[in-house]
């Protein structure tokens, strides 16, 4: 263990620690299972499409690839990390995980489809709240113990 002559540089030591932890491949993947899982319980299971075929874990929104930090933010002593599920629609290539996340109420048009995506007062407008349910997973269940020891693991190497 370092020694510290001041507690400017233990602080600068500590979030060093904290910031290549986060930024780790366990960590990662800690989150990249809860957010699987959401996905399952939210989405997935909510309805059987109809009009389409999901891609599931093979480039769709349970695909654990498509699952990122996207930002790393130190303000202070505060660590904040940006999420996102980065899949994008088939057809158009935009991100849909914010349509399926907050639910939609227009039809949605795209290029390779006379009529637009689909009905918006079909189920799949409605919210699926997947990122939601992502961040309670990692706060108040096992994903929270794993997520807790993968991190003290880190910072104490």
């Amino acid at each position: 263990m370092p020694t510290f002559s001041n507690i400017k540089d233990l602080e600068k030591y500590v979030q060093g620690k904290v910031k290549d932890t986060i930024k780790s491949p366990q960590v990662l993947n800690v989150f990249r299972h809860a957010m699987v899982d959401s996905v399952y319980t939210e989405v997935n299971d909510y309805y059987d499409p109809h009009a389409y075929e999901r891609s599931y874990d093979v480039g769709g929104l349970s695909d654990a690839r498509n699952m990122v930090f996207t930002k790393h933010k130190l303000n202070g002593n505060t660590f904040a990390s940006d999420f996102e599920n980065l899949t994008s629609d088939s057809m158009d290539g935009y991100f849909i995980s914010e349509l399926i996340e907050n639910g939609s109420d227009i039809q949605h048009t795209s290029s390779n489809s006379e009529n637009g995506w689909f009905n918006p007062d079909e189920k799949w407008a409605e919210p699926r709240p997947f990122a939601k349910a992502t961040a309670e997973k990692l706060d108040k269940t096992t994903y929270n113990k794993h997520l807790k020891n993968v991190l003290e693991q880190g910072i104490n190497n």
